[in-house]
């Protein structure tokens, strides 16, 4: 919910100003990690927002969305800045000043160890293909609305793994990150093949909202010297 705020490191002083992040309460693991009452405590979206206050001079505040949320929470001026946004998802982006690409993550289609190498998308034809609930996919929107290919949606990309552990389908489509992270931790990863074929490759960045308090030229210097410094790839780093 909108009005459910997340833990900051500490409470601030009068004098410090906070930097309001929507944290897509949507986003799998490595993105956002929650403990056992459910609550967001770690992850990605919780690291990169709390560098990008660093490096402004400001004090985060979290407050969690929904992901149908993430553009009128920045146009209404709810948060501040929103991150892990792909423009591709977003309808109205001249709404929004934006950081410029924080890192990069690559679409992948997976295939279990018996399923045929595909080499194209057009091979795909009348197969089962593993999704997620609510997502699209641009690389594959030909197919999908000719319903050449067919969804076999799962709740969340763990769920939509483990679907094709049970041989639900032979091929998925997935973040690269996420499916790096979950592959080394899941206790079955003999059953996928090598070597996914990569579909497209998506920049991350986040959307700033122009009615923030906070003047866009300070948080723009700061998205600066992230990106010159490699700093949101350095937490990228260990997660992949």
């Amino acid at each position: 919910m909108l009005s459910l705020m997340l833990g900051c490191c500490m409470l601030p002083s009068h004098a410090e100003e906070l930097l309001r992040f929507g944290i897509n309460e949507a986003n799998p693991e490595p993105y956002i990690f929650r403990d056992k009452s459910g609550a967001i405590v770690s992850g990605i979206g919780i690291e990169l927002p709390d560098l990008i206050a660093r490096e402004s001079g400001l004090v985060p505040s979290r407050i969690a969305i929904s992901r149908k949320r993430i553009e009128s929470a920045l146009q209404d001026g709810t948060v501040d800045v929103i991150c892990l946004v792909n423009k591709k998802w977003i309808k109205n982006v001249a709404d929004f000043y934006w950081s410029g690409p924080m890192f990069s993550t690559t679409e992948l289609l997976v295939r279990r160890w018996d399923a045929d190498d595909i080499k194209d998308i057009k091979e795909l034809n009348g197969q089962v293909l593993g999704t997620v609930t609510g997502y699209s996919y641009p690389s594959l929107d030909k197919a999908l609305q000719s319903h050449s290919v067919i969804r076999e949606d799962a709740p969340t990309e763990l769920n939509m793994l483990k679907k094709m552990i049970a041989d639900r389908s032979k091929y998925g489509v997935i973040d690269s990150i996420n499916y790096h992270y979950f592959l080394r931790n899941l206790a079955n990863k003999s059953m996928f093949a090598d070597q996914p074929l990569a579909l497209e490759t998506n920049m991350v960045e986040c959307g700033i909202s122009k009615k923030s308090r906070i003047p866009y030229p300070r948080l723009a210097t700061a998205f600066q010297n992230i990106s010159k410094k490699k700093l949101a790839e350095d937490i990228i780093a260990k997660y992949r």
